[in-house]
């Protein structure tokens, strides 16, 4: 699963996280855009929302990403905010974690070949953060560049996680 990606906004800032992390989140954040008919709103929120479909589908493996850097007009990094809010709150209703069953069961949006096998349950927690991450680098508060994010019980021996 150790495989990373770059979630990042203006002049390279952003993070790094675990391929597979983003693609369970990714369909938290779907659920988020959906309640906010938000896939519909212009081209770049269609070709995101695309993208996090392709995500949780683990069609794009070796390139997942969520393009916050194309978010740059007020109005849609407000929106984008509510959406990403709005996600938290849906992530906060699995309570403590996201268990391994429920992470399993997304295969249900995945090809055959695409087929996850979690053996750890994600804490609600660690999501949350990463969601306040993207929250500060579309407000442009985000400072770090290329900082890797473990997951809580993910990370390995020794290493930091949130």
């Amino acid at each position: 699963m150790n495989k990373d990606t770059k979630i990042e906004n203006y002049h390279g800032k952003g993070f790094l996280i675990d391929i597979a992390d983003v693609e369970v989140l990714s369909h938290f954040i779907i659920q988020g855009f959906e309640q906010n008919n938000a896939q519909q709103k212009n081209r770049t929120f269609e070709y995101i929302y695309n993208q996090l479909l392709w995500n949780r589908e683990g069609f794009q493996y070796d390139t997942t990403d969520i393009t916050l850097e194309k978010i740059v007009e007020t109005d849609d990094i407000d929106l984008m905010v509510k959406i990403l809010i709005q996600t938290k709150n849906i992530i906060e209703k699995q309570g403590e974690i996201i268990t391994t069953d429920f992470i399993n069961s997304l295969n249900q949006f995945r090809g055959k070949d695409e087929q996850w096998n979690w053996s750890k349950p994600i804490y609600t927690s660690s999501f949350i953060k990463i969601l306040d991450i993207m929250i500060l680098m579309l407000k442009g508060e985000w400072q770090e560049t290329d900082k890797r994010i473990w997951l809580k019980g993910h990370a390995p021996e020794g290493v930091e996680e949130i």
